[in-house]
């Protein structure tokens, strides 16, 4: 297979968010696009030798049929683009193509959409000339103003039970997720930061 057939500069060829393999992939065999869609259903990596006699193999096989069902479709609204390269026996899917069709099936599965596409709307502009926010520092001032803005002090937002996972939606690995919670949090949250003072 020629690389060069798939650098091809693309609209859509912006990483998803994940935090899987499946967020770089180019193209996809029948195969890899259902598991993808499988985890991005149920959370679940589905094995490499995964059959129909399972709960997650059945929902496999039902989503590897279903994308095969709609490359064979004529029907342009249904139809999944495939590409066959002359070199290969085996049908590919681009990444281009499997977005079109999940969005034309109403499916949005975040390891083919960019990060940008996130939920909450980034109104904070960084004053620094020539600097371009990145998408972690967005996250960084909306879970500021999401959890400690007004934060109660008598009951302050959990780390582990309502920041981390807030912000793991947002960003792509759990160690981003851990950075951004510990730098956001105001000194008097903080561990250690406000003890009592012994008397004596």
């Amino acid at each position: 297979m020629n690389d060069d057939e798939f650098s091809e500069p693309s609209a859509n060829d912006v990483f998803g968010h994940s935090g899987t393999a499946f967020d770089t992939m180019r193209i996809f065999s029948f195969e890899e696009a259902a598991r993808a869609l499988v985890h991005d259903i149920t959370g679940k990596y589905v094995p490499p030798l995964e059959n129909a006699l399972t709960p997650l193999g059945a929902v496999y096989i039902d989503w590897k049929n279903r994308l095969e069902d709609a490359a064979q479709d004529t029907d342009p609204r249904f139809a999944l683009h495939y590409t066959k390269y002359s070199d290969d026996q085996r049908f590919y899917i681009q990444r281009d193509h499997l977005r079109d069709w999940c969005l034309r099936h109403d499916m949005t599965p975040k390891f083919l959409n960019p990060k940008q596409a996130s939920t909450f709307p980034v109104t904070f502009e960084l004053a620094v000339p020539g600097y371009e926010l990145t998408n972690e520092l967005q996250v960084m001032i909306e879970a500021i103003k999401q959890f400690w803005v007004n934060a109660d002090r008598s009951k302050p937002p959990k780390g582990d039970g309502e920041i981390i996972p807030w912000v793991r939606e947002r960003v792509d690995s759990d160690k981003k997720a851990e950075a951004i919670d510990l730098l956001i949090r105001p000194k008097w949250a903080r561990a250690g930061g406000n003890k009592k003072q012994s008397k004596g």
